[in-house]
C-alpha cells in the first residue's frame, strides 16, 4: 500500500498482567460492563453470526465483539428486544443456538461471544499466552486482527506447528490488504505484555475504538475510520499456503 498523503498517528497502548489499560477517549456514557450498554431496540433474523454481526454494526461506536466462529449447523435464530442491553440481546441469542455463550471481560468496550464447549477449535489458540506482542506499522484499522501473526514470533510459531500438522504445502506467497487508496493510513503502535491471543485481539480492537474518537487532528479531515471487533475461524490447513492459511484465522468484525 503506498503512503501518498502524511497522515500518522502514533498511539501506544500497553497491556499488563493480562489487563488492558483504560482508554484516554471514550464513548460519552460507557457502563462499567459491556453487557449491560443499553441497546433502545433490535430485530434482527438469520444465522446466530447474521444477527450478531447486525447488532454489531449497530453498535460499534460504543461496544465491540469479538467472535470465534462455533463448529456445527447454523440455525436460524430470530431477536426481538425493546429497551434492554447487549446482555439481553445476547442472552436471547444463545438461548436459540446453544453453541455459544457470552464472555464479559474487564472492558467496557468489548464483549466476546464464543463456544460453549471449551475443546471447540480455535478455543485453544485464544488461551495461547504471549510473553511480548509489538505491533507497530501503518495501516487501516480493518485490516490489523488478520495481519497479528505478523508482529508475534510466538504466535507464529505456534501456528506454522499447526500448519504443518495438517498440510506438507510449502509457504509461499503473501495475503493482500482490504484497503487500498491515495489517502495514507493511520500509524499504530500497540504493546502488550504477558496477555493471552484473546487479550490481544481485543486490545487491538479497543485501539480502533480509540483512533475513531481522536479529537487531536491526526485523523485527516473527511477521512471516517469505524471501529472493529474481530472474527476467527480456522481455515483447513490443505486448503492454501501457510501465509495466507494464518492470515484468515482472524478478520475484522463487522466485515
Amino acid at each position: 500500500m503506498k503512503l501518498t498523503t502524511s497522515l500518522m498517528l502514533g498511539i501506544r497502548l500497553t497491556v499488563a498482567l493480562a489487563l488492558c489499560c483504560p482508554l484516554d477517549a471514550q464513548p460519552a456514557t460507557v457502563p462499567d460492563d459491556a453487557l449491560s450498554t443499553p441497546v433502545t431496540q433490535f430485530e434482527a433474523r438469520g444465522s446466530f453470526e447474521d444477527v450478531l454481526s447486525k447488532l454489531a454494526v449497530q453498535l460499534r461506536t460504543d461496544v465491540l465483539v469479538g467472535f470465534l466462529k462455533a463448529e456445527g449447523n447454523d440455525q436460524k435464530i430470530a431477536v426481538s428486544v425493546d429497551h434492554g442491553t447487549i446482555g439481553d440481546v445476547l442472552g436471547r441469542m444463545c438461548l436459540q443456538d446453544t453453541r455459544y455463550r457470552i464472555v464479559a471481560g474487564t472492558s467496557p468496550h468489548i464483549v466476546n461471544v464464543l463456544p460453549q464447549n471449551p475443546g471447540s477449535r480455535g478455543m485453544e489458540l485464544l488461551r495461547v499466552r504471549l510473553t511480548q506482542f509489538d505491533m507497530v506499522t501503518a495501516d487501516w484499522p480493518q485490516n490489523l486482527h488478520m495481519r497479528v501473526v505478523e508482529f508475534s514470533p510466538e504466535l507464529s510459531a505456534y501456528l506454522r506447528k499447526w500448519y504443518r500438522l495438517g498440510s506438507t504445502q510449502e509457504p509461499a506467497g503473501s495475503p493482500g490488504a482490504n484497503m487500498t487508496g491515495t489517502v495514507s493510513p493511520p500509524r499504530v503502535e500497540i504493546h502488550i505484555k504477558n496477555a493471552t491471543i484473546l487479550e490481544v485481539m481485543n486490545a487491538v480492537s479497543e485501539w480502533t475504538l480509540r483512533l475513531s474518537s481522536s479529537r487531536d487532528g491526526s485523523v485527516q479531515k473527511g477521512v471516517t475510520l469505524w471501529t472493529f471487533g474481530w472474527r476467527c475461524q480456522i481455515p483447513q490447513t490443505d486448503q492454501s499456503t501457510f501465509e495466507f492459511w494464518s492470515h484468515a484465522i482472524f478478520s475484522a468484525f463487522p466485515r
